[in-house]
């Protein structure tokens, strides 16, 4: 016969209104910008932190630019193009002025990512939303 063992563990979230530590008062609430990240949120930042973030800063230049508010340069409010761009830089840059000109300025071009899906594309981008969003972008 083999024991088994049952362990009971309370679920606690981030958004409560009570704390179990005397040294947070009662009404103390986690503000919303420092809830934990869910979903294709918390999947993007996964993905950015493996894919992005040796190269790009969210708040200012780096290697490469800074990419909070992308979406608002270049031709990136066209989810197509920013596909196109992440996987396959060089073939995108022949035909788009905007990437031409970041390599200038930047000295280097991105590396493609070829078998990057859809899908994490989007988690990136719902990512870096959201950190824009919180931080007034």
């Amino acid at each position: 016969m083999i024991p088994i063992a049952a362990f009971v563990v309370k679920k606690v979230s981030s958004q409560s209104n009570v704390s179990d530590n005397p040294a947070v008062p009662i009404d103390y609430k986690i503000p919303e910008r420092e809830a934990p990240l869910k979903g294709a949120a918390y999947k993007g930042k996964m993905m950015f932190m493996q894919k992005c973030a040796a190269c790009h800063n969210p708040f200012k230049d780096g290697t490469g630019p800074s990419i909070l508010g992308f979406e608002q340069r270049g031709t990136w409010g066209d989810r197509q193009n920013l596909y196109a761009w992440i996987r396959n830089p060089a073939e995108f840059m022949k035909r788009d002025p905007y990437t031409r000109a970041l390599k200038e300025k930047f000295g280097s071009m991105m590396t493609g990512f070829p078998d990057i899906t859809d899908e994490e594309i989007d988690n990136i981008v719902a990512f870096l939303n959201l950190l824009a969003k919180q931080r007034g972008y």
